[in-house]
């Protein structure tokens, strides 16, 4: 019998290992979750690839190989492994995102074994055939007009109860123009949050005062036989060009989810004023409060009153005011804590602490928490005071008013007052309990050059 050698016998083991490595270690079956993926520009999808081999997958060459990165971007997402009859399946998910239009392969490539999957991007492309424009003016009081951009597809249409009807798209932009401009104009418009000239608002959600989740500004509905889908319209720009009767309207948007939608329009635009026309209000005011705060907005320069003034059938006892009614809130110096001096009073130019002077009205503002303050006019509408003056002459308790006030919108609010008005010292406990338009607990407030409130563009049409 012959015996190898102790070296002979080594390479002869190493040669049999190595063989049944390679019979061990093979893909024997490999699937995609999906054979063709069609995905929206800006949109994810994934793809989940399962690879059953047996012996070590390390020792198997395994790629995804993508034909194009232009159009497609990929990401391996997770994966996972599970072990059965002594084969093992390998459970490999990737993130695929769409970058621009067009068609790209996928190949996954195991040893000697090859599988695609096709993955078409495309664009969604909006086309619009009715186009509607409603100015509501200086609606927010940024000093510029605001305007409802309405465009439909043929398939919707509006009821006789005001309501949309049918299926397909709609587009709704929360934009803004000068105050010159007195219908929708050609320009380039961007987002931004001040209400500047040539912007819009971006599409974001927040709570009614039902505690449901609601929506305003810029954003995109679909509507089908089985409901309703939003697109928050979040970046992108809007260009509009007219040429003589006819207006190009375009756009490439990005929504809340990353969507890239393209919009056109071309046709003419229908044009409507919803702006508020200017009233001559004068109303009686018959009974009168002074609201002492201090120096409510923290200025160094000036103690803050508020001066309510209500008509005959007012009570500042009630939780609800019935009747005509206004506040006025003006300053004076620091060292005036119970009185209004005589003088003349005019409304603020800007709400900045270098307007805060004595003999100075504040205007009409919304704070971010949604308070009004400021000088309002509350009758069978409410009227945000933007300009005008107050002029005070005051004879012991007794004060004479001669006033005219303006809102953004040219209504006129005039008249007198000539009584006496009961003194509050809100910055003590005391106060005029139950009046829901008064805070008992005074804070300093602090001033912003620009206060917006937003609102949903459906309120504008209650």
């Amino acid at each position: 019998m012959k015996i190898l050698s102790t070296s002979k016998a080594m390479m002869l083991f190493f040669l049999v290992f190595m063989l049944a490595s390679c019979e061990t270690s093979q893909v024997t079956k490999m699937s995609f979750d999906k054979t063709a993926i069609t995905i929206n520009l800006g949109q994810v999808d994934t793809l989940t690839a399962k690879i059953t081999y047996t012996g070590d997958i390390s020792a198997i060459p395994l790629k995804l190989i993508n034909a194009d990165s232009t159009i497609l971007e990929v990401k391996e997402n997770s994966s996972s492994a599970s072990n059965e009859g002594g084969s093992t399946t390998l459970e490999r998910t990737y993130v695929l995102k769409a970058l621009k239009a067009g068609i790209t392969t996928l190949t996954l490539k195991a040893g000697n074994i090859e599988l695609k999957c096709q993955v078409t991007t495309e664009q969604k492309k909006l086309t619009f055939q009715k186009a509607t424009a409603y100015n509501y003016g200086d609606y927010y009081d940024t000093e510029t007009n605001n305007f409802e951009l309405r465009l439909m597809e043929n398939g919707l249409s509006f009821n006789t109860e005001g309501k949309i009807v049918g299926t397909g798209y709609i587009l709704l932009m929360d934009m803004f123009g000068a105050l010159t401009q007195n219908t929708f104009g050609d320009g380039e418009y961007f987002p931004a949050e001040d209400g500047r000239a040539v912007s819009y608002l971006k599409g974001e959600l927040f709570e009614n005062e039902d505690g449901e989740e609601d929506s305003f500004g810029s954003r995109i509905y679909k509507f089908t036989t089985n409901g309703t889908e939003e697109y928050l319209i979040n970046e992108g720009s809007l260009k509009v060009i007219t040429v003589g009767l006819s207006t190009m309207i375009t756009a490439d948007f990005i929504t809340t989810e990353g969507e890239i939608i393209n919009i056109s329009f071309s046709g003419t635009i229908d044009n409507q004023d919803k702006r508020e026309a200017p009233e001559d209000l004068k109303p009686a005011f018959t009974k009168g409060l002074l609201y002492y705060l201090g120096d409510a907005y923290n200025s160094k320069t000036v103690n803050t009153y508020i001066a309510y003034l209500g008509s005959e059938t007012v009570n500042f006892n009630d939780t609800v005011i019935k009747g005509d009614f206004i506040s006025i809130e003006l300053n004076t110096a620091l060292n005036i804590k119970d009185s209004i001096p005589s003088g003349t009073y005019n409304l603020m130019g800007a709400l900045t602490y270098a307007n805060m002077i004595p003999g100075s009205i504040v205007p009409g503002y919304t704070s971010t928490d949604g308070e009004n303050w400021g000088t309002w006019f509350y009758g069978e509408k409410t009227k945000k005071i933007k300009t005008g003056n107050m002029v005070v002459k005051r004879e012991g308790k007794k004060y004479k008013f001669q006033y005219e006030f303006f809102d953004r919108f040219g209504t006129r609010v005039s008249g007198m007052y000539n009584d006496t008005l009961k003194y509050v010292d809100g910055t003590k406990s005391s106060g005029v309990k139950g009046m829901n338009l008064i805070r008992k607990d005074v804070k300093k407030r602090e001033l912003n050059k620009m206060m917006i409130k937003k609102m949903p563009l459906s309120w504008k049409r209650d």
